[in-house]
């Protein structure tokens, strides 16, 4: 446990440093780094839980020795690109104070997106234990499902960092509608990636399934919960891109706001009801899952676009900061 929590303070460092490339446009540093910290995991998992290759056999302990190791690696790749081939450009060796006023608006920015995922979070915790509640079978099929869909939420998620670097690049350049246009690019190219995913996991959805499991209730359950989500993961694809550009925008007040309100009052009570009193069992629970993923995916999109582009800026610590 000691070796995973020093690994999760290592794996926060670099997201703060791959938050720093993103903000200039480089996302070929974090992208380089995610290939060594993953092969350095899987390398080390293996020798050190079996004792291959000449190192110890410490089992568990040497799983958790190698996710540190390679979350330490990756935290040392950004810290080298950070403090050494970036010092020349910006100048990240140079000691600056500390600035109120940006301390301020980092915490409050970072609160508001932190409490938004924990919202998230938390309502996809009560609505696994619902599946939970239906049995083995179901918990089985409905772990498998997210992991097929992972295949669209990865790249959904990706092309909302990328919206959300678009949009505030070109706020940063004075140029809001640019901003404004990079954001809707980016929701079509991503959505015609999820349509394309989506059309192969329809037809495919239970052979993919098979892969998991022989059991035939297992893998005909999550075979319907795939072709399901195969084409309503396009909300999902909506959100993150919308959410992304919103974020880019600095109105993350607005998504904590629809977060909380649509994860607890509306997906969580809908959820139980599609789920046990309809009795609509798996099926009813995914089907909550997608209502919620279209309300929240619609309500950031007719936030993004109802957006006074014409008076938008970067949001800033202060006003005598440009």
């Amino acid at each position: 446990m000691k070796y995973r929590l020093f690994a999760v303070a290592c794996t926060t460092m670099s997201f703060v440093l791959h938050g720093f490339f993103h903000g200039i446009g480089d996302t070929k540093t974090p992208m380089r780094m995610s290939p060594l910290t993953n092969v350095a995991m899987i390398f080390f998992t293996y020798t050190l839980t079996y004792g291959k290759l000449g190192f110890p056999e410490i089992g568990l302990t040497g799983a958790g020795l190698a996710v540190l190791i390679g979350e330490a690696l990756g935290l040392i790749g950004c810290a080298y690109m950070y403090f050494i081939r970036l010092h020349p450009m910006y100048g990240t060796r140079r000691f600056t104070a500390v600035d109120g006023a940006e301390v301020r608006l980092i915490a409050a920015e970072s609160g508001k997106l932190g409490v938004q995922e924990l919202a998230m979070s938390g309502a996809m915790f009560v609505f696994t234990m619902f599946v939970t509640r239906l049995g083995t079978d179901a918990l089985a099929a409905n772990e498998i499902a997210l992991n097929v869909m992972g295949l669209g939420f990865m790249p959904a998620f990706a092309f909302g960092a990328t919206a959300t670097i678009l949009v505030g690049q070109e706020l940063g350049r004075e140029d809001p509608f640019r901003a404004r246009r990079m954001g809707t690019d980016t929701a079509i190219l991503g959505d015609l990636f999820l349509l394309a995913l989506g059309a192969a996991e329809f037809v495919w959805g239970e052979e993919v399934a098979r892969l998991y499991t022989s059991d035939p209730e297992v893998y005909h359950l999550a075979g319907r919960l795939i072709r399901i989500s195969a084409f309503l993961q396009l909300f999902d694809g909506l959100l993150n891109y919308y959410a992304g550009g919103l974020r880019g925008l600095g109105d993350t007040g607005f998504l904590l706001r629809a977060s909380l309100l649509l994860n607890w009052l509306v997906f969580i009570p809908l959820a139980y009801l599609l789920t046990f009193y309809f009795e609509g069992g798996s099926t009813g629970a995914w089907v909550s899952l997608y209502t919620f993923l279209a309300l929240f995916a619609m309500s950031v999109l007719i936030r993004f676009y109802r957006t006074d582009w014409g008076s938008a800026r970067v949001k800033q610590a202060g006003a005598v900061h440009h």
